[in-house]
């Protein structure tokens, strides 16, 4: 198994199988504004987010990563923020919007896509259906 890299070092899980169209599409339909946190000096581009969800996503996460692809494949997208953290939310986490929802890419320390949620009111949902900590199935 190759290590591959994320936006903070490498990992050594497989990378998830992605249509090369899907990936393209998507990256087409991204809008090319980079967006910028001044604080914490990272821009990040449409082209690296599409990437990251194809190439840098762990098993728990690729169903939901897998399931935005295609949704950035069939519709405009665009970064809302780059890796950030808030008050809300302390886990680094980039934002995306897609189809009037946002997205939050939820980062491990090297940089990963661990998990994908998005809040709807005070609730929070997982495309992949899952907890990225509980084994597939124990539930």
């Amino acid at each position: 198994m190759l290590a591959k890299q994320c936006l903070f070092g490498l990992y050594s899980f497989k990378p998830m199988i992605v249509s090369p169209e899907i990936v393209e599409a998507a990256k087409r339909n991204g809008r090319r504004l980079n967006q910028y946190v001044p604080s914490l000096g990272r821009r990040i581009s449409t082209d690296e987010v599409v990437d990251l969800l194809a190439e840098s996503t762990s098993p728990a996460a690729q169903r939901g990563a897998r399931a935005l692809l295609r949704i950035m494949r069939d519709t405009r997208w665009h970064v809302v923020a780059a890796v950030h953290t808030s008050e809300a939310d302390s886990t680094r986490h980039l934002t995306i919007e897609a189809r009037k929802t946002r997205y939050h890419l939820r980062l491990d320390g090297r940089g990963c896509i661990f998990d994908i949620t998005v809040m709807d009111g005070d609730n929070v949902e997982r495309p992949a259906g899952n907890r990225p900590w509980v084994r597939p199935g124990s539930i």
